[in-house]
């Protein structure tokens, strides 16, 4: 398949069929069944009508190029479309919280990151949701701190009325974090390659806010990075 965007995740569906045509219903569930993507070597008939689903959430994430820590040179943003945030000062010091570019106030969305550690032996990274408008040079992950909303690499959850709770476990570097927040419903989620990890927030999670990191060693990164297949939430 030639992809029209060929760095976003997308799939093809059939969605239309004439009756009969055993192939195309074979090859994802037929129209009025469970629809599934159709696999590199399905056979699709002349007659079968095809949707190309692209997912456009790492398209709209993007970090925020007017932050602070960008000009103040402590962060450094490069790669496709400025994906990447990498931390060239500072070193050891979590008192910076680089927002993305969108607020969101209602309805779900996600975000996804790719970890990577810098000059140390390990990651010092937290990532999720602050509000709008949070200090750009303030520790946000403490227990006390209503503006933040923090998961730590090594799988913790911090901020508003947390601080090293709910352990999930060690994320591990090159791993992909997924993070969907339904403000509607007022929760947050993770996912750690495509597995749910850890219970995230299952309420409380209101306002306008921003999807966040906090880098801690010197030369420490993330990528934004398509959101791959999630597993259903089960808790």
């Amino acid at each position: 398949m030639s992809r029209v965007f060929p760095h976003l995740p997308q799939h093809l569906f059939i969605v239309s069929k004439k009756s009969g045509d055993n192939n195309a219903a074979g090859a994802s569930g037929g129209a009025g069944g469970e629809q599934e993507p159709l696999k590199d070597d399905a056979l699709v008939s002349d007659s079968s009508i095809v949707a190309l689903c692209v997912d456009f959430s790492a398209a709209l994430n993007e970090w925020d190029s007017s932050s602070p820590l960008i000009s103040n040179k402590i962060i450094e943003l490069s790669g496709e479309g400025s994906s990447i945030a990498t931390k060239i000062d500072q070193n050891q010091s979590r008192d910076n919280c680089l927002w993305a570019n969108r607020v969101m106030e209602s309805g779900k969305h996600r975000m996804s990151l790719k970890l990577m550690k810098g000059e140390g032996t390990r990651l010092v990274h937290l990532f999720g949701l602050v509000r709008d408008g949070a200090a750009w040079d303030k520790e946000q992950y403490h227990k006390e701190s209503t503006d933040a909303w923090y998961m730590y690499d090594y799988g913790p959850l911090y901020g508003n009325g947390k601080h090293d709770d709910d352990n999930a476990g060690q994320i591990k570097e090159g791993q992909i974090v997924s993070m969907e927040a339904d403000l509607d419903k007022g929760t947050l989620r993770f996912w750690v390659d495509g597995k749910p990890h850890g219970p995230g927030w299952g309420s409380g999670v209101t306002g306008r806010l921003r999807w966040a990191v906090c880098l801690g060693d010197k030369g420490g990164a993330v990528e934004i990075v398509p959101t791959p297949e999630l597993q259903t939430w089960t808790q």
